[in-house]
């Protein structure tokens, strides 16, 4: 079975000769077959689009008894399409953002008025040139250093470079498709740069009151974006609440009233209890002894006496 197609320029019968057929029957070039879809059910919005008509016997057939490799490359084709235009328009959206905010603290720290105390003012100075030849040499190499080694990390000695340290699969066609990509494609990070560029010179430079304008307009927006999307505060609600009150009551409940009450602490507070009243007995009194004394040796005539050991 060929690849899928519409219209004249189909195939009918294993002659692949000329069938002219009304726009939306679909067909298979070469060995034939005339499709049982239409337009309305190509983009498989019914349980009939997964059938196909086969060239032998006219009849229709369920996906699993005829391929179609046209329509798989087709929904394999508009996937990555969809999954590349979103990759590339994200990509885009954070270099005009990085733009933006490089700008903007380039501004804000040396451009128009110090927020610095006058104190701390007094204390500025460049930093040393063992600090200023490694940053020079490392702004150096961030300009030059892709033009330089372009070659060897996505150009002709690509292989050779990496070698085994980054596979590429038979079927990558990548590095060959970067060189047929259109003008935009170039130009869309540079020209979003710009427009960060002229947006943090208009907030920040000409019309300093824009941001708290913005800020006063969108404050929604503004505060999500000031508290960090809120996830600190989700974070707490969800963890380290939960996680505190759980602890408080293992500590509370399970160490001190359980653990401490009935444990260690139970017995020896009893034992406590016990002794300090026992201790009250020791009066040092000769005549308390004597009666304790006496006590005792009527406790045990009583009990010989009552239970027989005496009498016998």
């Amino acid at each position: 079975a060929g690849r899928p197609c519409r219209g004249a320029d189909c195939g009918f019968g294993h002659s692949g000769g000329q069938d002219q057929r009304p726009e939306g029957i679909l067909a298979n070039r070469g060995m034939g077959g005339i499709g049982c879809l239409d337009d309305s059910v190509f983009g498989m919005e019914s349980g009939e689009a997964d059938k196909m008509r086969d060239a032998d016997t006219g009849q229709c057939q369920s996906a699993d008894q005829h391929h179609r490799p046209g329509e798989a490359d087709f929904r394999r084709q508009t996937a990555h399409f969809a999954n590349g235009q979103y990759a590339f328009w994200a990509l885009v959206l954070a270099a005009f953002m990085t733009s933006f905010y490089s700008w903007r603290l380039m501004f804000l720290t040396f451009h128009g008025r110090s927020r610095a105390e006058p104190e701390v003012l007094k204390h500025v100075h460049e930093s040393p040139m063992v600090m200023m030849i490694p940053l020079i040499i490392l702004a150096i190499g961030s300009v030059v250093a892709g033009f330089a080694f372009k070659t060897y990390f996505v150009g002709e000695a690509y292989a050779g470079f990496w070698r085994n340290s980054l596979f590429t699969g038979p079927g990558n066609k990548i590095l060959e498709a970067m060189h047929h990509l259109p003008e935009l494609v170039y130009w869309s990070p540079f020209i979003a740069m710009l427009i960060g560029f002229f947006l943090a010179v208009l907030y920040y430079v000409w019309v300093p009151t824009l941001p708290a304008l913005t800020a006063r307009i969108f404050k929604p927006i503004y505060l999500l974006f000031l508290n960090k999307w809120y996830f600190d505060e989700l974070y707490d609600f969800i963890f380290v609440r939960p996680t505190k009150w759980l602890g408080r009551v293992l500590w509370k409940v399970g160490d001190g009233k359980i653990i401490d009450g009935l444990g260690p602490d139970g017995v020896a507070a009893r034992v406590i209890d016990v002794t300090n009243r026992v201790v009250r007995l020791q009066t040092g009194y000769v005549y308390h002894y004597a009666f304790a004394m006496l006590i005792g040796l009527a406790i045990i005539i009583s009990f010989f006496m009552f239970s027989g050991g005496i009498l016998k």
